[in-house]
């Protein structure tokens, strides 16, 4: 359909005026369905403001056009919010409005805590659902997940897929996640003494210290733990991160090495780590399976108990955090690292267990043997001998 100023063309049922420029074509959208409409605004709006030398009216017609797609936009929203999507079924409308969510199995299991404990902080604030969150809202919630851990910008940026996916509003647009500023993001490197300390608390228990007229007061009684004992153990000979070590099952177990591959590269190219185990750590791992049920080393170890269970063994142990980063589970793995480092051992032999990035050519080439794993181990790691 031609026009002076150019010609109309219909794509996916919406009308575009099409203009050329020095050779090249630019679409300009209508925002109109039908035929008639689309003339009509083609001619009122930039062809005769361009002939007239009116910018006055030239910037109108832009403003008018820009307006009918803003309330274009806003009743397409209200359309998808009108089905009152609610906290409960969030993660559920969110996985049906995009399939490509499904493919990582652990990544959507990282999604629906994040989105269960967003879903609790709401109710316990009436917030009647999704759409409803402000701005203040959204960034109160991150300003008290930081109080309490670290919360990554990665966890903002999943709730601002959300909320836009299933256009929710804009609650988490300006919403920022700095890290916690004691620490920021380091974690330190403990020394073995703690390392045995955190084991020995974890696998004996703390005792009540005073005594009353009716036996030991129960106040202060800390009780051993003994499969999170063994799981620091695993981390300090392993250098594993907690998640790889809670999932491990005999699967993982090759004779005297582990063979793991890192969740967090589980959804990229899969790059299994051989990672060779020590007589002590390899005692551990054939007790684990033994005494579980022959599948899983840690079948009873939950994300929730797990990080309280963690919280209070380092407290107990007088393990805390310093000038020099973060004391947790992790750090068990700076430790390993530092270690390795100490003992001599080249970069490219302690990436190749750590699975940490390969640097420059020759990472990408040399692959180091069992054997050379295996000395590497027992030259760095000190036994724990608790």
């Amino acid at each position: 359909m031609k026009l002076k100023n150019g010609s109309l063309h219909e794509k996916n049922g919406w009308w575009y005026l099409v203009k050329s420029d020095r050779g090249k074509k630019r679409w300009i959208s209508l925002h109109a369905r039908d035929a008639d409409e689309a003339r009509r605004l083609a001619q009122q709006s930039e062809p005769a403001a361009a002939e007239d030398g009116d910018e006055r009216a030239y910037l109108m017609a832009l403003v008018a056009q820009g307006e009918r797609a803003r309330r274009k936009l806003q009743s397409i929203r209200e359309e998808h919010v009108a089905d009152a999507i609610t906290w409960t079924d969030l993660l559920d409308k969110w996985i049906a409005s995009n399939s490509e969510i499904t493919k990582n199995p652990s990544t959507l299991k990282k999604y629906g805590v994040q989105i269960g404990l967003l879903r609790k902080w709401s109710a316990a604030r009436a917030i009647a659902s999704p759409s409803s969150l402000s701005s203040d809202q959204a960034q109160e919630y991150i300003s008290g997940r930081m109080s309490a851990t670290v919360i990554s910008g990665r966890d903002v940026a999943l709730f601002k897929r959300v909320w836009r996916d299933l256009h929710l509003g804009d609650a988490w647009t300006s919403v920022k996640a700095d890290p916690p500023s004691r620490c920021e993001t380091n974690y330190r490197r403990l020394s073995i003494d703690e390392v045995r300390r955190l084991v020995k608390i974890a696998r004996t228990g703390n005792p009540p210290k005073k005594a009353g007229p009716n036996g030991w007061f129960e106040k202060g009684f800390y009780r051993s733990v003994p499969d999170v004992a063994d799981l620091i153990a695993l981390g300090y000979h392993t250098g594993l991160r907690r998640g790889d070590c809670v999932t491990l099952t005999a699967a993982n177990v090759e004779g005297d090495c582990l063979r793991v591959v890192p969740e967090k590269t589980a959804g990229k190219k899969p790059r299994p780590l051989l990672i060779p185990l020590q007589p002590e750590a390899l005692e551990i791992v054939q007790r684990r399976l033994d005494a579980g049920d022959g599948t899983r080393l840690f079948p009873r170890l939950f994300d929730a108990s797990l990080s309280k269970s963690l919280r209070l063994t380092f407290e107990r142990a007088s393990v805390a955090d310093n000038a020099f980063g973060r004391a947790s589970f992790h750090s068990l793995r700076a430790t390993f690292i530092s270690l390795m480092d100490e003992a001599g051992v080249p970069p490219h032999v302690t990436d190749a267990i750590t699975g940490h990035a390969k640097q420059g050519m020759h990472g990408r080439y040399t692959q180091p043997g069992r054997e050379a794993l295996m000395q590497a181990v027992i030259k760095a790691i000190a036994p724990l001998g608790v």
